[in-house]
């Protein structure tokens, strides 16, 4: 029996290698704060087995010197319309490790957190579905497809444990140049969660549906593309 265990062992393997497949698309950028690059970030989406929704992988690296330092890495899973299943999320800030999870119940989000050696803590929050985690690219360059078309979205803000709308607008079709490179976009803006009346710059590439660049304030996202 023991030759056919070694034989099995990596035909399974491989077999659950092919089933997973490679992410759909891929985002890197680097962030810069006031000039100063602060941030790494990679996204990964993965289609979900039998079409059933999304898987979002993203991590995030920050760095303002040593006494200054975060990393988070987030897993959502999606649903087919892109709005949130559930979330798995690891933070390190300054060496203190937090985890959080959400998962729906129901009309319920349930909140579970954990930070450092604290007791880990339990919250639930009604909402009316579907509710989001992430306004995805592939999901608005695909709904708004004009000038001046905008739609808001219900985003669950963690935070402050309550459901907030972000608002995304089609200004238009925009060549931006970064690193000598001429890029090819259309350019959206979204309103933050923290104060509806501010809108951040998304610049897409309309073909990959890639954030090419970010502008937000004194922070700026690009492309390593």
């Amino acid at each position: 029996m023991e030759p056919i265990k070694k034989l099995v062992l990596p035909i399974v393997v491989v077999a659950m290698i092919l089933a997973c497949g490679g992410p759909i698309q891929e985002t890197e950028m680097v962030g810069y704060e006031k000039g100063q690059k602060r941030m790494e970030y990679l996204s990964k989406i993965y289609a979900g087995q039998d079409g059933k929704g999304y898987r979002l992988e993203t991590h995030i690296k920050y760095s303002k010197g040593a006494a200054d330092q975060m990393e988070s890495i987030k897993t959502e899973y999606l649903n087919k319309d892109f709005s949130l299943n559930r979330v798995e999320k690891k933070l390190i800030r300054n060496k203190v490790v937090s985890e959080t999870r959400i998962h729906l119940e129901g009309n319920q989000l349930v909140l579970w957190k954990k930070q450092g050696d604290m007791d880990p803590e339990e919250k639930k929050v009604s909402v009316n579905l579907p509710v989001f985690s992430n306004i995805h690219p592939l999901l608005y360059v695909k709904e708004l497809t004009k000038p001046g078309a905008e739609k808001s979205y219900p985003v669950f803000q963690e935070q402050e444990l309550d459901v907030r709308p972000m608002t995304v607008k089609y200004i238009g079709p925009k060549t931006i140049v970064e690193g000598g490179k001429n890029y090819t976009c259309i350019h959206f803006k979204m309103s933050t969660l923290r104060n509806p009346k501010l809108f951040d710059d998304y610049f897409v590439d309309p073909k990959t549906k890639e954030i090419i660049k970010i502008s937000s304030g004194d922070l700026q996202f690009v492309t390593t593309r």
